[in-house]
């Protein structure tokens, strides 16, 4: 008879063996889920990570726009189902932190322990909306800084998965301002900083080298289109591209 598991599980944490697919100069590829089955499928054709979208878990789920208007409470409910179905690594979308700098450090504890591998966190203010559409507003440079220390200090203090700090600021405030943002700069403590959305059609626009970066891809939505190394899109050492 078929185990009900389909993958044994490793003996590395989900951020452990995370860290591990971060450190090889590799760009991922990490399709997006919204339930067991969509991430059961990712593992089977062979992706090392995947990503579980708010947008598709809100829509898959509520049948709702990407809005605001799913729940943190929600969201873990079908996150502890889809790291429970998977053994690849589950990176989880915690949008604004669900609040103030208390409830995003609660928000990653809950996502850590989920089984989630890394958490993202974002600076639009909210409601927030799918990142794929139109303008965005964005909190202030020291409420986004607040918001990512707050998740700097639960992944230190208990949850341990690392944080994918996203910013909007390009699509508001224009990319120098995106690139100014304490969600691509040292003092957030993180490991990745994302550029989504709106990519440019050149080389990544985050300026500090030792920044890992991410994009989001989509067949609808205003961002352009990205191909895997090539001219329009020429990503660093440990990039990931999820959509």
């Amino acid at each position: 008879m078929r185990s009900l598991t389909p993958n044994p599980p490793s003996s590395a944490s989900p951020p452990a063996r995370l860290r591990a697919l971060l450190a090889d100069d590799a760009f991922l590829t990490m399709p997006c889920c919204f339930d067991a089955l969509s991430a059961r499928l990712i593992e089977q054709a062979g992706f090392p990570l995947t990503f579980m979208s708010g947008f598709a878990v809100s829509a898959a789920r509520l049948g709702l726009p990407d809005t605001g208007l799913i729940t943190v409470t929600e969201m873990l409910d079908q996150g502890r189902a889809i790291c429970q179905a998977v053994a690849l690594s589950v990176i989880g979308d915690g949008d604004t932190g669900h609040g103030n700098p208390a409830n995003v450090r609660r928000t990653v504890e809950q996502f850590g322990l989920a089984g989630f591998a890394g958490v993202m966190i974002e600076d639009q203010l909210a409601p927030k909306r799918c990142g794929h559409t139109g303008v965005k507003e964005v909190v202030g440079r020291p409420a986004a800084l607040a918001r990512i220390r707050a998740a700097v200090d639960a992944r230190d203090a208990r949850a341990g998965c690392p944080i994918l700090a996203r910013t909007d600021a390009r699509s508001a405030l224009g990319l120098d301002e995106a690139n100014c943002s304490p969600l691509s700069s040292r003092p957030c403590a993180t490991p990745w900083a994302t550029w989504l959305p709106g990519a440019p059609r050149r080389a990544s626009p985050i300026s500090q080298p030792y920044v890992l970066c991410s994009g989001s891809m989509t067949t609808t939505g205003c961002s352009p289109p990205m191909r895997t190394p090539t001219a329009r899109f020429d990503p660093p050492p440990g990039a990931a591209c999820h959509g």
